[in-house]
């Protein structure tokens, strides 16, 4: 069985969209994992000009401690901050966490 992680950024000024850097997969919880659980998880949170996620949140829930795992991951995600006018700039994005048993 492996997870997969599948991630959707869409920034929501104009600016040009923060791009990943790097991107560690989220683990399966063991419960959710012998309960053949899977599905995806949706996370708000601001991208920072250093490219660091903060202020992140559920926004479409998963469920079974997928969301807890979710944001675990998230926090140690690196992305390419926004650009605009040609400097880096703080976005808020939606992020996708796809949890998948195969």
């Amino acid at each position: 069985m492996a997870v997969s992680v599948q991630a959707v950024a869409v920034a929501l000024v104009q600016a040009k969209a923060p791009a990943w850097a790097r991107a560690k997969a989220a683990a399966l919880v063991e419960e959710a994992r012998k309960a053949k659980y899977q599905g995806t998880c949706t996370l708000g949170l601001i991208v920072g000009t250093d490219g660091r996620p903060s202020n992140i949140r559920v926004l479409s829930s998963l469920g079974m401690g997928l969301d807890e795992k979710a944001i675990e991951a998230v926090k140690n995600w690196k992305f390419e901050p926004a650009m605009k006018d040609g400097h880096p700039v703080r976005v808020e994005i939606a992020v996708e966490v796809d949890f998948h048993l195969y």
